[in-house]
């Protein structure tokens, strides 16, 4: 009977110090910062300590809620609704996967992301996706939405070695990130989560076909969404390829 208790506990503390080494450490999220690495093709390696408060973050109320809005539809339109995991998302990227015979889709969410950019890194399997799905569910407990939101817009790289809202602003539009407009918050969620695909369109002030229908993706949802008006949207579609119409059909 001992030596079952005994081989019991063992299994038990095997377990439990598995999990604390595979579940993401997202507490640190809450109670401390991070040090983020961000591998750029032209920028090469880009290193940056970030935690609330620190030089370079930008808290929700300093940021422009058409930005907010913008990135939030852009990368996950369901946010406010789950708890960190969009399921029906999941099951459609597993179908697309298994079509195509290897990783294609992700499906992450805007908490999923967070968890990857912050504990996880960038090459792509399933056991890193149940690491990033393990670790958002913990996140939600931890933070709330503000703040998984504020992480996230502190921590994406808008590339051309732009880290954060606050240098993605600067760079592209030379302003701060509470004055951008529709038309520039639009363009920085063009460039999530694949900068290199599009920011050379946005430092050219130049929107090839391929760009202009998701940034008319992106339009109609928050139009959809009743976050801009009607003659919003109808001024944006006039002005939305640098001060040039949108032309591709909606």
């Amino acid at each position: 009977m001992k030596s079952f208790f005994f081989f019991r506990s063992i299994i038990f503390l095997f377990l439990f110090c598995f999990s604390l080494s595979f579940i993401p450490p997202v507490y640190k999220l809450k109670y401390g910062g991070i040090t983020r690495q961000e591998w750029d093709k032209d920028e090469g390696k880009i290193t940056y300590k970030l935690y609330p408060g620190s030089p370079n973050w930008q808290n929700l109320s300093e940021v422009s809620q058409m930005t907010l809005s913008a990135i939030t539809f852009a990368e996950d339109s369901k946010f406010y609704e789950h708890m960190g995991i969009d399921f029906n998302s999941i099951l459609l990227s597993l179908k697309t996967n298994y079509k195509a015979g290897h990783i294609k889709s992700g499906a992450s969410t805007i908490t999923q992301q967070v968890v990857r950019m912050a504990f996880l890194d960038s090459r792509k399997s399933y056991i890193r996706k149940v690491r990033e799905i393990m670790g958002a569910f913990l996140l939600e407990l931890f933070l709330s939405k503000k703040e998984i939101l504020a992480w996230y817009i502190n921590m994406s790289y808008f590339g051309a070695g732009s880290a954060g809202i606050r240098h993605a602003s600067h760079l592209y539009f030379k302003t701060k990130p509470s004055d951008l407009n529709l038309n520039q918050s639009i363009y920085l969620a063009l460039l999530l989560p694949n900068p290199s695909a599009y920011r050379k369109k946005l430092l050219a002030r130049k929107l090839d076909t391929k760009t202009q229908i998701r940034f008319l993706s992106i339009l109609n949802e928050l139009k959809n969404s009743g976050a801009i008006t009607e003659q919003q949207w109808e001024h944006t579609i006039n002005t939305g390829d640098f001060g040039s119409p949108i032309t591709v059909e909606n």
